[in-house]
């Protein structure tokens, strides 16, 4: 069960990075 965790925990980071990366890039590209 913790291993389930560890890997949910880890894609929603995964998630999280990549929406970061795409708002950084939308904005750069608006520039």
């Amino acid at each position: 069960m913790s291993t389930l965790f560890l890997l949910l925990n880890l894609v929603n980071h995964l998630l999280a990075t990549g929406i970061v990366m795409r708002k950084i890039l939308v904005s750069k590209m608006k520039m």
